[in-house]
């Protein structure tokens, strides 16, 4: 069994204290195995980045933070995390596991300071290498920090492969600290309804919030496609006379939970394709969206960019169906084609389904996350 007597403390953007306090049923996926973590440990904690009240100190921060930004291309926002009951948090954790690389570079100073220098730090990258400095000060400066953070963790999960040989090409003096672990999801939150066949699904359904979402791309899309019903859930589109009227906008955003993760589950359910057109990016934009989809028995239609997560196990038109540019003509076709086409619908939902449930289920990423730290479960 896992030793019970460690401390354990997860550092997260916002939006998971607030999810376990709803009292609704949630998934499981964006808490990066804090459940896995507190069915096997007595003591686990969450620190949350968030907005403290304004004050000489904070302002200074910010203004630190802003410089540093623009020197390194950096997601730096210390103020949003430094203080003193979290670095005694940090002080008292045996191991920390922070969500992304926006938390760990905002954690830095709260890392160098912390005065247990044995404890075991991970993290989670998905988008790090997605800026490019202009000038050699900013890409020396950049890698530098890189280097620097590197140095100071155990570990450091790549959620895209893409990201993962980047790291590995240009930081290999780090390498074995390097695991590449595509995201995974609740399987068995993301189940579609026994009785939801072909003919019962009549919807299109958009979603996302990151930068990497061709908004502008698909609204046009869904304005020249008339005769189909588009739900699309976001914060990132504004509701205006030039939206077509087949469009149902939906504000949302994980974050602040505007929808239960049971409401996204029935507008994935009652759709019968999810499009994600991406701008180019190294980053693994998408991901969740798609593997929840697929989970769900929705077939999915996305961009295929440099920076999808796993070329090695995801076959296009078998899977998902991938489309190479964001051209208009092409993705009207290929959805008409899935749309309409009983044969091929059921064709992608079934091999969808069996790839998520089989590869990309959170037990296995759970496993993986804590045997990578050393706190494998015997």
């Amino acid at each position: 069994m896992i030793k019970l007597g460690k401390t354990i403390t997860y550092v997260f953007l916002q939006g998971r204290k607030q999810r376990l306090e709803s009292g609704n049923l949630i998934s499981k996926e964006f808490f990066y195995s804090y459940f896995y973590a507190k069915e096997n440990f007595d003591n686990v904690n969450i620190l949350e980045m968030e907005n403290f009240e304004k004050n000489i100190k904070q302002s200074l921060l910010r203004k630190i933070d802003s410089i540093i930004n623009k020197l390194t291309k950096l997601p730096i926002y210390t103020y949003a995390i430094f203080k003193k009951k979290n670095l005694d948090v940090f002080n008292n954790s045996d191991f920390i596991i922070m969500a992304n690389d926006r938390v760990a570079f905002s954690c830095f100073p709260l890392i160098i300071l912390s005065k247990r220098k044995n404890k075991n730090i991970s993290f989670f990258v998905m988008g790090l290498f997605n800026k490019d400095p202009r000038f050699k000060i900013q890409i020396l400066l950049r890698n530098l920090l890189i280097k620097s953070m590197f140095n100071k963790v155990n570990k450091i999960f790549f959620l895209g492969k893409k990201e993962y040989n980047h790291a590995v090409e240009n930081f290999n003096k780090f390498k074995e600290k390097f695991v590449f672990l595509p995201f995974s999801i609740d399987t068995s939150f993301w189940k579609s309804k026994e009785n939801n066949s072909f003919e019962n699904k009549k919807d299109i359904l958009f979603i996302g919030n990151d930068g990497n979402r061709d908004y502008e791309f698909v609204v046009e899309l869904a304005g020249r496609m008339h005769e189909y019903n588009f739900h699309f859930i976001t914060e990132k589109i504004e509701k205006n006379e030039k939206l077509s009227k087949n469009i149902n906008l939906i504000k949302g955003s994980w974050g602040l939970e505007q929808l239960s993760d049971q409401q996204i589950r029935e507008y994935y359910d009652k759709s019968k394709i999810t499009i994600i057109p991406i701008k180019e990016t190294n980053q693994p934009s998408g991901q969740s969206v798609a593997l929840q989809s697929m989970s769900m028995r929705t077939p999915v239609i996305m961009t295929k960019v440099k920076g999808f997560w796993d070329e090695e196990n995801f076959q296009d038109k078998k899977h998902l169906s991938f489309i190479k540019e964001n051209k208009l003509d092409e993705w009207e076709n290929l959805i008409k084609d899935i749309y309409n086409n009983k044969e091929k619908y059921e064709y992608l939902a079934e091999n969808g389904e069996k790839l998520i449930h089989s590869m990309y289920n959170i037990n296995k990423f759970d496993e993986t996350v804590f045997s990578s730290i050393g706190l494998k479960n015997e």
